[in-house]
């Protein structure tokens, strides 16, 4: 797994915002060193937000001020859903569809089919527990119409995979055909089951264009069950939970690379006697999502920091049109005499300005204009 560098000046931004502004984190300002201190050494300082402390103060606690809770539960901004409960117990967390659509619009881009699917309309059918999937529960008789919300149809009906009958495997095969989704979303375990029985049944399987492996980590055993009934079809690792949206996706190299555009994330070595100094928790902070303010959240599990030479795959956050490739090669750039690339860190600093207010540098006597100023001479 990598960790690619996330923007500082964006991280930074998150963490400021969400010490000065989301009512929980009124305690933890005291732990805070400044900003005369790097971002990583003012993440070190802060304690770790867990899911004991979601589940005393959501949801009040981690919204932004000037956000009205009750409004944005009225006009269907928010809704309260619920974890899926696999690291602890299940909680209730606020739901901000928009900001979870453009977490998995951000992360698509990370591997090429993904980017290429996720960037048109296109068909989901999700596998997993009946119980993974948000607020919507389709644990038994459920119709087939009722379990199609929007573009995503939900195959499982039944708590236990290794309890699924002939019936249930049969129903699932044929909606797979009649709804021909491009993606395929599943756990694993569920979808290893499943590819298993009906290639052993000869049951043949819709053959999507990419499937999604997320809800736990697969095994070799998974993989090889699952190329069996679908060759060919890319199947991508994805990375993520209900409350940080999707943290790390597969490239095409099989390296996960972080999504930056949505979160920044802080991997915290484990001590010396527990294991590796390269192996630690999942701490994650949320970008621009001001319904759930979330600073270096313990998701509940553990990665390991990739050590190797750079991913074959040229991805890199710092100057993101790298990640590109014509006619299969990785782009060399040699041209910078005529136009300069420009860093993901510029990029985000120049939207950033174009979003909450543009302004003239030196030319302007409102708050606007002292904000961009302010930013300007600060980056000299």
């Amino acid at each position: 797994m990598t960790t690619i560098g996330t923007d500082i000046d964006r991280g930074t931004f998150a963490l400021e915002q969400a010490l000065a502004g989301a009512p929980f984190y009124e305690r933890w300002r005291a732990c805070d060193p400044g900003p005369s201190v790097s971002l990583a050494k003012r993440m070190a300082g802060l304690p770790v937000l867990t899911k004991t402390d979601l589940r005393a103060h959501i949801p009040h606690g981690f919204i932004q001020h000037g956000h009205d809770a009750k409004a944005g539960f009225a006009s269907g901004d928010i809704e309260m859903v619920s974890t899926s409960g696999t690291a602890e117990e299940r909680i209730s967390v606020v739901w901000n569809q928009a900001w979870w659509d453009r977490s998995e619009q951000e992360a698509a881009r990370l591997h090429p089919v993904l980017h290429r699917v996720f960037g048109s309309a296109h068909r989901e059918a999700v596998l997993t527990t009946p119980l993974c999937t948000g607020n919507l529960c389709h644990v038994g008789e459920v119709p087939l119409q009722e379990r199609i919300v929007g573009n995503v149809l939900f195959l499982n009906q039944t708590l236990d995979p290794t309890s699924w009958d002939e019936r249930n495997i049969r129903r699932m095969a044929e909606e797979l055909g009649s709804f021909q989704p491009e993606v395929i979303e599943a756990d694993p375990a569920y979808l290893a089951i499943l590819a298993r029985t009906c290639r052993m049944a000869g049951r043949a399987l819709h053959q999507p264009k990419c499937i999604v492996l997320t809800y736990e980590f697969p095994s070799r055993l998974h993989y090889r069950q699952i190329h069996r009934a679908f060759p060919g079809v890319p199947v991508i690792s994805s990375y993520g939970s209900t409350e940080t949206g999707h943290v790390f996706t597969q490239c095409e190299a099989g390296t996960f690379h972080q999504n930056t555009a949505t979160c920044h994330v802080d991997i915290q070595p484990l001590r010396a006697n527990h294991g590796e100094a390269t192996v630690g928790r999942i701490l994650v902070t949320t970008l621009d999502n001001p319904w759930s303010m979330l600073l270096r959240f313990d998701v509940g599990d553990l990665a390991r920091i990739r050590q190797d030479p750079p991913c074959p795959c040229g991805r890199t956050a710092e100057f993101p049109f790298l990640g590109r490739k014509i006619d299969g090669h990785p782009i060399i750039y040699l041209d910078s005499a005529s136009t300069t690339p420009k860093p993901q860190c510029v990029i985000d600093a120049v939207t950033r300005v174009y979003r909450e207010g543009t302004a003239n540098v030196h030319r302007g006597v409102h708050t606007l204009a002292d904000e961009v100023t302010a930013a300007y001479e600060d980056a000299r």
